[in-house]
């Protein structure tokens, strides 16, 4: 199956999107005819322009895919390489422009979701990142810069992607990996699983020795 849509993004600005059922073999990859649906074209349009898809837009965030000109924004949080890296940050991301570019044109057109930013809804100042990684089930990592950390944006950004997994990304299981000891993330976790019988979405929490 092949098929092929004009999207119109702007008023001056539109894109063709391919949809196919083979892997790589189009701008969105579709297992049957029925998953086609016109927010999935529309995100796959913005992706081909390489605009960013916005995630969600909360009280005081906005969490959004990364787009290239993200990589001299985010290269302030490299001053906490060490503690992005224990949260299992890729940070080749927020170092390397062509890994950056690399990441946005497979990760977010292969599965759809990925690593998104998150920006202060005032300022549009990046503060950390939230997202969730391929698994069995699908993995949920963040971080929020230290200055900002004791704010509840951890838990505002983390409620905010747990609906969106439920209602774009048809999640049924999410898990947290938290390393022992870590009392915020333990918290966090906790918090976020008192979401799952409105949503619903099961967390599966996995503590790391």
């Amino acid at each position: 199956m092949k098929r092929c849509y004009y999207v119109r993004v702007g008023e001056e600005t539109g894109c063709p999107v391919t949809v196919s059922d083979e892997p790589w073999q189009g701008d969105l990859a579709v297992t049957d005819a029925s998953a086609i649906t016109a927010d999935r074209i529309f995100a796959a349009a913005r992706r081909k322009l390489g605009l960013p898809l916005l995630i969600a837009e909360t009280e005081r965030l906005i969490l959004r895919e990364l787009w290239a000109e993200d990589q001299k924004r985010l290269a302030g949080l490299l001053t906490e390489e060490a503690e992005l890296q224990k949260a299992g940050m890729n940070t080749e991301l927020l170092r390397d422009q062509t890994c950056l570019e690399a990441y946005i044109r497979t990760q977010y057109r292969f599965f759809e979701y990925g690593l998104w930013g998150v920006f202060l809804r005032e300022s549009r100042e990046p503060i950390g990142l939230i997202g969730f990684s391929p698994g069995n089930p699908p993995e949920l990592g963040y971080y929020i810069s230290q200055k900002y950390r004791r704010r509840g944006y951890a838990l505002e950004a983390g409620r905010a992607v747990f609906c969106y997994a439920k209602r774009e990304l048809f999640f049924g299981q999410i898990a947290l990996r938290i390393e022992r000891g870590n009392t915020a993330s333990l918290a966090l976790a906790e918090a976020l699983s008192h979401i799952a019988p409105a949503i619903p979405v099961d967390l599966r929490l996995k503590v790391q020795q």
